[in-house]
């Protein structure tokens, strides 16, 4: 009977636990959604902006003929039109992250203990690494690392509640 309650609670440990990593890989994805959208949404349509500048100002305009508007839309029309979707395409992305830090520094700003928060901060809105955020805090590591598994689990039921409140900028 003793072998059986303790196998019991053996596996309602292991339950327990398995379901505390999910839930705070769940939040830490949550959090992670600003450096996402930044390293890989906001850099890819940035360097397509940036290429089609080049295709812009590479050539010279050759004014030594006369021009005269026609309705034929010419190659460095096309190029410019092209040049002024993409950086239209990179302000929404902006957007979308001025809305997402908002977002996350509303919830962040709900945790007790302003080092916690801090952490939380310099990592996913600032998105420092962790040799950053220890300089910046003046500790160690290894120290930040143990501040931020609590801040984790701080913050995970504030998280849980936010979105089941349904009003996310996560699209």
């Amino acid at each position: 009977m003793a072998n059986e309650e303790a196998a019991t609670r053996f596996l309602e440990q292991q339950v327990e636990a398995e379901s505390r990593r999910n839930r705070e890989y769940q939040v830490k994805s949550w959090l992670n959604k600003v450096y996402e959208v930044t390293q890989k949404e906001l850099a890819a349509k940035m360097e397509v902006k940036e290429k089609l500048f080049a295709m812009i100002t590479n050539g010279a305009l050759d004014y030594s003929k006369e021009r005269v508007q026609s309705s034929e839309v010419t190659g460095q029309e096309k190029r410019t039109i092209a040049y002024s979707e993409a950086a239209e395409s990179v302000d929404r992305v902006k957007e979308k992250i001025a809305g997402l830090i908002s977002e996350r520094l509303m919830v962040i700003n709900k945790v007790p203990g302003s080092e916690y928060r801090t952490i939380l901060i310099q990592r996913y809105i600032n998105t420092k690494n962790w040799g950053e955020i220890a300089g910046s805090m003046s500790y160690s590591v290894r120290h930040c690392h143990r501040l931020f598994d609590e801040a984790i689990k701080r913050i995970a039921p504030i998280v849980e509640d936010h979105l089941k409140g349904g009003e996310t900028n996560d699209k």
